[in-house]
């Protein structure tokens, strides 16, 4: 029988707030009063662990091992070579996984923008990335 891996997906303020039935200040005074389990990645921008936010056991490696992959957008940028930009516009095309975590801020799964980062190729003369394409030569 397979071992059943332990994940703990991260979430949004807003989406802890519709599981606890709290409003979004609600959800960062829990996590100020250390009440609720979240990393932070940008000023207002924090992932929550959707296990803490619905009562359940939760363990800090696990969600930590789980936030370790994903990045905000500006790692992207670094990693895909393009501008902040046309990381959401990937995003929202689904070109890349990532999600809204808070107003305008972005996180992008990182394994997601490597893969992506792999169909481009710098050009010889100084510019933007070229997409690499398979067809004629």
């Amino acid at each position: 029988m397979a071992k059943a891996k332990k994940t703990d997906e991260g979430i949004s303020v807003a989406a802890a707030a519709s599981i606890l039935g709290l409003s979004q200040n609600g959800v960062l005074k829990r996590i100020h009063t250390g009440s609720l389990k979240a990393v932070r990645f940008t000023g207002k921008a924090w992932m929550i662990s959707r296990k803490s936010a619905e009562g359940k056991v939760f363990s800090q490696a696990v969600f930590d091992a789980a936030v370790s992959k994903y990045c905000n957008v500006t790692e992207a940028c670094e990693i895909l070579g393009v501008t902040d930009n046309y990381v959401v516009q990937l995003i929202n095309r689904g070109d890349i996984d990532g999600f809204r975590l808070h107003g305008k801020t972005w996180i992008v799964l990182k394994k997601s923008a490597v893969k992506n980062a792999k169909e481009y190729v710098p050009n010889a003369a100084p510019g933007r990335l070229r997409r690499v394409t398979r067809g004629k030569a």
